[in-house]
């Protein structure tokens, strides 16, 4: 992978993470789908038949995008592409399947399934965590390999609520947290066009592009701003800058409105 593709900073960040689950995003063009290709790819070798997964899209039309793109840097790997069953085959016996996944209840298709890696291109295409939810059910291996699930997405989309409340609301990105007694633990990590330079340097037109839009379109897609919704009143407001932390008032120094 590395004579292939070499991860850019942000991607590097999050393919060292072991977090069980984790969200990469957060802009349009911070390498996403790369990211989720690389992951899965970066244990092949070390777990061989038993290490096994499966990639959503929400449509065909996008799954067919994902998987011109993984053949791009899976067949030089000597993977090889079974059309009929959209499935990659690695010389050690490592299997990713590509699959698209319309509706929440398509997903109980996969009962009696088991994954060790599970991944979501795009997740804010999904209303509902019930897809989330169900494959990482899914996820188990009789051998001990480690199991992961991964997930990219921008902010604005018709899971923005679940994936912000799950992943964003309370939490410093980039830190992983255990949740509860459960074991299970969670990361957002942040990636910007910024973070691809890559992609700034082939089409340094695109920032320009982005620009154009409406400013709730613009702050989801180019500044990652989990804060915004189309008609929002406060157009300006940014966490960064309208948001402290919570501090002890001072006696009679501050006048207060109940």
């Amino acid at each position: 992978m590395k004579e292939l593709w070499k991860p850019q900073p942000r991607q590097a960040q999050a393919l060292s993470n072991n977090a069980f689950e984790l969200l990469f995003g957060g802009a349009a063009g911070g390498g996403k789908s790369d990211f989720l290709l690389a992951d899965f790819v970066s244990h092949v070798n070390d777990w061989r038949q038993a290490w096994r997964g499966v990639l959503f899209r929400k449509t065909y039309p996008e799954l067919e995008t994902i998987i011109a793109r993984a053949k791009e840097l899976y067949l030089p790997l000597r993977a090889t592409w079974n059309q009929a069953n959209r499935t990659f085959t690695f010389p050690p016996g490592s299997q990713l399947q590509m699959r698209f996944l319309e509706s929440d209840d398509d997903v109980t298709r996969y009962q009696g399934q088991e994954y060790t890696w599970v991944g979501f291109d795009e997740l804010g295409n999904y209303p509902t965590d019930y897809p989330w939810k169900y494959m990482m059910s899914r996820l188990r291996s009789a051998v001990g390999a480690p199991c992961y699930i991964r997930g990219t997405a921008n902010p604005g989309g018709r899971g923005h609520g679940w994936i912000k409340e799950r992943f964003i609301d309370g939490k410093e990105p980039g830190k992983v947290y255990r949740i509860g007694n459960t074991g299970i633990t969670r990361c957002f990590i942040p990636s910007l066009l910024q973070d691809n330079q890559i992609l700034m340097q082939q089409d340094p037109m695109y920032q320009k592009r982005l620009e154009l839009m409406p400013v709730y379109l613009r702050k989801a897609l180019l500044e990652g701003d989990w804060n915004i919704f189309q008609g929002q009143v406060f157009e300006e407001f940014n966490t960064a800058k309208h948001v402290v932390k919570p501090f002890a008032l001072p006696a009679g120094m501050w006048k207060r409105f109940y």
